[in-house]
């Protein structure tokens, strides 16, 4: 056991310690890595509008405009509680109110909620370089 130590041990001092050669390789190989895989991971990218739930509709007060088209939606009350996301099957603009049907009849939530909307998505990189979300 003593002689397994003693060579691992050797081999730690020659190549890590006494040559920095493998510490940079390291850091390169890792650094690299973090790179890709910040670059590769996508998140999406919300948007949160005031809303009034009913059994079959989302309808958005007071929105700017909008310019994604709507496939998914979620709603909340208190987003610490419960996030419900609903699939959305028409999309309808009356009165300066966006109308949201919903695929399958919603008995969770009803009056003033919360709705956020995908608007687009962006890699884990360009969000680490803009500060967040």
């Amino acid at each position: 056991m003593s002689k397994v130590k003693s060579k691992f041990l050797r081999m730690y001092l020659k190549y890590i310690v006494k040559s920095s050669k493998c510490f940079w390789a390291y850091l390169g190989i890792f650094t690299v890595l973090f790179l890709y895989m910040t670059c590769c991971i996508q998140l999406e990218e919300r948007k949160e509008y005031q809303a009034f739930a009913y059994k079959d509709e989302i309808v958005l007060t007071k929105i700017a405009e909008i310019n994604a088209i709507v496939h998914k939606i979620y709603v909340y009350t208190d987003k610490n509680e419960q996030v419900e996301n609903f699939s959305v099957t028409t999309v309808g603009l009356m009165d300066g109110e966006l109308h949201l049907y919903l695929q399958k009849p919603q008995e969770i939530f009803a009056g003033s909620v919360t709705a956020e909307i995908i608007v687009g998505k962006s890699s884990l990189f360009s969000s680490i370089l803009k500060g967040g979300r």
